[in-house]
C-alpha cells in the first residue's frame, strides 16, 4: 500500500516513533531534504519530538520510549495491518529516484523485500520502496 502524502493536505501529519528522534531526524533530514518545522525537547530524561515536512508531506517523529509504544513495530507496519496490506509506505517525489534509494540504502536502508518482487508503481511510474534505519516504508517516485 502506498500512501501519497501530498494528498492528504498539509493540515495533517503522520507520527512517526523511531527509537532515537534526533538520529531519525538527521536521516530524514541528509537524505529525504527534510525540513524542521518544530522541535519540542521537554527537558532532562524526557524525549524529543521533531515536526518536519518533506515536499507538502507533514511528518512528527517521536522516540518510542515517549510515545509508549514497546512493541518495537513502526507506525506504517502497524497501519499496513489495519487495512491487510503487505507493507504501507510514503511516497516521496525526488527527481532521481535511483539516486535517491541508493543514498537510504548507503546510510543504512535496505530494499523492501514485499516490494521489490511486485516492482510497484505510482501514478504509471515504477518506484523503490525502502525500508530505512527505522523501521519504516519509504516509496520513491519520480516528481
Amino acid at each position: 500500500m502506498l500512501i501519497d502524502c501530498d494528498l492528504m493536505g498539509s493540515e495533517r501529519r503522520i507520527e512517526l516513533h523511531v527509537p532515537d528522534a534526533q538520529e531519525a531526524w538527521e536521516f530524514y533530514r541528509d537524505i529525504m531534504g527534510a525540513q524542521e518545522v518544530f522541535r519540542s525537547e521537554p527537558g532532562v530524561g524526557g524525549g524529543t519530538r521533531i515536526g518536519f515536512t518533506i515536499g507538502k508531506a507533514g511528518f512528527a517523529i517521536t522516540s518510542r520510549d515517549l510515545a509508549g509504544s514497546n512493541d518495537g513495530r513502526s507506525t506504517l507496519s502497524l497501519l499496513a495491518a489495519d487495512f491487510g496490506a503487505s507493507f504501507a509506505a510514503v511516497v516521496v517525489y525526488v527527481r532521481d529516484p535511483a539516486t535517491a534509494a541508493q543514498r537510504a540504502l548507503a546510510a543504512g536502508s535496505r530494499r523492501h523485500p514485499e516490494a521489490v518482487s511486485g516492482t510497484p508503481t505510482h501514478r504509471g511510474h515504477p518506484v523503490t520502496v525502502i525500508i530505512d534505519p527505522f523501521g519504516n516504508s519509504w516509496a520513491f517516485a519520480k516528481s
